[in-house]
């Protein structure tokens, strides 16, 4: 009991010297803290029925049910989005081969192909393969995708991409 209130008598010693501009700095950031640690700081929010998909992705995908936590300066959507394209590098993603099928209704589907044969992790038989699909203002050159590509390469996986150009 002694050490609290001697750790609370040097507390208001110490607020008790600071100027007002210093309080009202100090409980603007302490209610800051507060409302990121409580309001912003959440895991991911999940759009699917509490069955046996929402447990898959639980135990598979443990980062589905992790706080997320963003830069305190860039807590808002929009922002994570300009600093992101700003701040990020553009990976270098040699495509091995592209594939261009044509469909009956005279359509055209454009895969970019990374074997990853490199790898010693899988078999040339066994290596899986990773489909990505751009949204429709991307490409396979998009910076978000090379970045998905470079990350599931490192795991010794196969990637193909659709290309709408």
């Amino acid at each position: 009991m002694d050490l609290v209130s001697g750790l609370l008598a040097g507390w208001s010693n110490c607020v008790g010297q600071m100027s007002l501009a210093m309080k009202i700095s100090l409980s603007c950031s302490m209610v800051f803290a507060v409302y990121y640690k409580y309001k912003i700081c959440k895991p991911p929010q999940l759009f699917c029925q509490k069955d046996v998909f929402r447990k898959f992705l639980a135990t598979c995908v443990p980062t589905s049910v992790e706080r997320f936590s963003p830069f305190f300066m860039t807590f808002g959507t929009t922002l994570q989005t300009v600093i992101g394209g700003v701040m990020r590098t553009l990976p270098r993603v040699p495509w091995d081969k592209v594939e261009d099928i044509e469909l009956p209704d005279n359509g055209l589907v454009h895969l970019h192909w990374v074997n990853n044969n490199e790898s010693s992790q899988y078999t040339e038989r066994e290596r899986p393969i990773v489909l990505f699909l751009p949204g429709l203002t991307g490409n396979n050159e998009s910076n978000y995708i090379l970045h998905f590509i470079t990350g599931v390469k490192r795991k010794g996986y196969r990637c193909v991409c659709h290309d709408y150009t």
